[in-house]
């Protein structure tokens, strides 16, 4: 049996499902992402990133304390992709997509 999502009820009325720290610090982070293709890292603000996402501007504070946090987890997360490659394409002796 599954528990059903505890939800919060935001001052519009609306009803929002709460999510799990994962996933709001991963919005975030793709929030990021998305905001770094299109614009410097010098006009980053935390009011642009969680504008982009469904959290309050305020939860930004539990997962980062700063931009340059949200970044170092966006830079550790390509990192890590680029380990899993390195890590496949050693162990086979041939590229990952070959």
């Amino acid at each position: 049996m599954t528990k059903t999502p505890v939800v919060a009820r935001p001052k519009s009325g609306r009803r929002v499902a709460r999510r799990s720290p994962e996933v709001a610090r991963k919005e975030i982070v793709d929030a990021a992402a998305w905001f770094l293709q299109r614009r410097p890292f010098r006009e980053m603000t935390i009011g642009d990133l969680m504008s982009h996402t469904k959290i309050g501007r305020s939860a930004f504070y539990v997962y980062f304390k700063d931009v340059y946090g949200v970044v170092e987890a966006l830079m550790a997360g390509f990192r890590d992709q680029v380990l899993t490659y390195f890590e496949t394409w050693s162990a086979d002796g041939l590229p990952p997509d070959e």
